[in-house]
């Protein structure tokens, strides 16, 4: 069946077309690209131009294997890509006039020179020895540089698509790389929690990168674990001065942020909650004459530690302070408060 436009007659559904590369391409916000492709071969009912946007990467000159939906814009076929399948590097001369030419110190003569000289492996080599092409951009410095921006490692470039189209920008990706250099894929696909400690880059976006790219379920223990040190450290303490929680507390935001994470096993939550404390990351608490028991991460346990040491400092440089003279008005502070205070 076919969509039938003012002017063009559209296939229906999704398709999947291979061999068109990237004539003209426009970055216009931090996960959107918009430009035209040319397909190698006739489209039925397109023809072999037409515009397109995405959320993914795409590289003037590179060839490309891509999903989409066609539609209609301004009377023209458009295709707004929903997957790259494969990118390629251009062999033929004018995909590597094009594609040398992305770059802002390189014109279409330097780029025809370019090409002339180095042929149709031009981008290995330039990767392999930027030297070459040194003369043309000014500098042995400026050929580094554009060698470092050639990215045509598969496995690298499906890693970064996949990110896009999960809607994180590219200079978080290219933050991520660079914060592990030389292990980004495997910290991506195997420890994708680990991403959590890079500015920009907070527990959701991780976990989306873990379900999406990672090797992580929706009820992995790794995945559990950190859903619960999420809730514990973001959705619990801070709240109204707290920094400890009970299993009620616990128990309600849970629920809630299990559901938001498409996770709905509490029991798994509630081992692995015990799991930390065995392990040392949460400590469990009882506070005297209260029943109920409560828990407070590590990291929580460290920071008030850390202020009561400066508050007794600050204080001892009034007057005269000890421990004994002051557990009196702490006298409902559990154990491990107390040690931490004490230290």
């Amino acid at each position: 069946m076919k969509i039938r436009h003012s002017e063009v007659t559209l296939p229906e559904g999704e398709v999947c077309i291979d061999d068109v590369f990237v004539e003209k391409a426009t970055q216009h916000s931090a996960t959107f690209i918009y430009g035209d492709m040319r397909a190698e071969k006739n489209i039925e009912s397109i023809g072999k131009i037409f515009s397109f946007t995405s959320n993914f990467e795409h590289k003037v000159g590179f060839y490309y294997k891509i999903k989409g939906k066609w539609s209609e814009f301004r009377g023209k076929p458009q295709l707004k890509v929903t997957e790259v399948v494969e990118e390629r590097a251009p062999k033929t001369e004018d995909g590597l006039i094009r594609f040398f030419q992305t770059f802002n110190d390189i014109g279409p003569a330097r780029a025809r020179k370019i090409v002339d000289r180095l042929g149709g492996n031009a981008i290995e080599l330039v990767i392999d020895n930027p030297s070459l092409i040194s003369d043309f951009v000014g500098s042995e410095s400026r050929a580094i540089e554009i060698s470092k921006l050639i990215e045509i490692d598969p496995e690298k470039a499906q890693i970064k698509q996949q990110m896009m189209g999960i809607n994180i920008s590219p200079s978080v990706i290219n933050k991520i790389f660079d914060v592990f250099p030389g292990n980004a894929i495997g910290i991506i696909k195997e420890k994708p929690y680990e991403l959590i400690y890079i500015d920009g880059i907070g527990f959701k976006t991780a976990d989306s990168i873990a379900l999406k790219i990672g090797n992580v379920s929706l009820n992995d223990p790794i995945r559990i674990r950190h859903i619960v040190k999420y809730i514990a450290i973001n959705l619990i303490e801070g709240e109204d001065g707290d920094t400890v929680f009970d299993l009620k507390s616990f128990s309600k935001k849970a629920k809630v942020a299990l559901r938001n994470l498409n996770s709905f096993d509490l029991d798994l939550t509630f081992s692995a909650l015990e799991n930390l404390v065995d392990e040392g990351e949460v400590k469990k608490m009882r506070f005297k004459n209260d029943e109920s028991v409560y828990y407070q991460t590590k990291e929580s346990f460290m920071d008030e530690k850390s202020i009561s040491s400066r508050i007794v400092s600050a204080v001892s440089k009034i007057e005269p302070v000890s421990l004994s003279s002051i557990k009196p008005r702490l006298a409902t502070m559990s154990k491990d408060q107390l040690e931490a205070i004490s230290e």
